[in-house]
């Protein structure tokens, strides 16, 4: 997820795609692959999102919201590295150790690591230093099975040729490095970005797509089979979704009406990851934000996502989501 056009580009973005008219009137959705084990949480410690997860170490904090996460019957966790912040093109050794006791950390708690790659970049011309830090990174863990997959980059741009040159490199070289992790990446909010990615990346395919929905509950089932064409015949996952909880400055009394509605939004997107065999999507995210650790611009919405309050207490969803995920075997 990024600082934020999301309620926008997730709704306005979507459209039907002629070519796909054919393919979406069929009773039998792609075959999945063990992704459907998968029940992801999307994560950031409350007071320090972003790069500052790892530039604010906090192992305490880590660790506590690690155990929350696997109270809710997840069974992965994501996190999300920025080169600036961890050292490029060669990554500080302190920070290679926190990510290693991060790691640690998820699997004593029985959650393997999707680990998400080159957030915040745009140096796309600069594919040797992309490899050596990549390969940095991954080397300590090569075939690692603590971690489940390895995404290239949250959110390219497909209409962006040197982003999309840039991946068609990558993508070869972080299987290497990764020992045969399976490798994703994802496309800016809409099915014609998926579809477009896709496209574009040609014959250098990801070992599956990921998917993020912030779309409408009445579309869900139509646009999420629509995505699911796309990706064919790769596997997709839906790497996000959710709604926030309320538009109130952060820390606000909660808002139960809203409440209610984020745990009936992420229920019906659910229900649709279900009904066409695809994988339960990961909810965005674990927590709402501490005041004052969003950038200044960000909308108040955007402090609000979480499953538990910046109190730590469980919202409505929270609840939801524990039963449903112990379903979801």
């Amino acid at each position: 997820m990024r600082l934020r056009r999301r309620l926008t580009s997730a709704v306005i973005g979507f459209s039907i795609i002629p070519s796909l008219s054919g393919l979406l009137g069929s009773s039998s959705p792609p075959q999945q692959s063990s992704l459907t084990t998968v029940k992801l949480m999307n994560y950031y410690p409350s007071v320090h999102p972003w790069s500052a997860m790892w530039t604010h170490w906090d192992p305490t904090i880590i660790d506590h919201d690690l155990g929350q996460i696997a109270s809710l019957n997840a069974n992965e966790v994501r996190y999300t590295l920025t080169p600036a912040a961890v050292g490029y093109p060669t990554p500080y050794s302190a920070m290679m150790e926190r990510l290693s006791q991060a790691i640690n950390m998820a699997n004593a708690h029985g959650l393997r690591v999707w680990l998400t790659l080159f957030d915040n970049w745009k140096s796309y011309g600069d594919i040797n230093g992309s490899k050596t830090w990549a390969n940095h990174i991954l080397a300590p863990f090569r075939g690692d099975q603590r971690i489940q997959a390895v995404e290239l980059q949250n959110e390219i741009d497909p209409s962006n040729y040197f982003a999309v040159y840039w991946a068609r490199q990558m993508i070869p070289s972080l299987r290497s490095s990764g020992g045969g992790i399976p490798v994703t990446i994802s496309s800016l909010a809409s099915t014609a970005n998926l579809k477009k990615l896709k496209d574009a990346l040609g014959y250098v395919q990801p070992d599956f797509y990921s998917f993020h929905y912030y779309g409408s509950e009445s579309n869900a089932m139509g646009l999420l089979k629509e995505a699911q064409y796309a990706a064919y015949p790769h596997p997709l996952f839906i790497g996000e979704t959710g709604m926030p909880s309320g538009t109130n400055a952060a820390g606000s009394p909660p808002d139960p009406a809203e409440e209610a509605a984020q745990a009936h939004y992420l229920s019906t997107v659910e229900s649709a990851t279900e009904s066409l065999g695809l994988p339960p999507a990961a909810p965005w995210i674990y927590q709402d934000f501490a005041a004052g650790s969003l950038v200044s611009t960000s909308a108040l919405a955007e402090y609000h996502y979480g499953l538990f309050r910046d109190d730590g207490s469980p919202k409505p969803v929270a609840t939801w989501l524990q039963g449903y995920f112990q379903t979801r075997t």
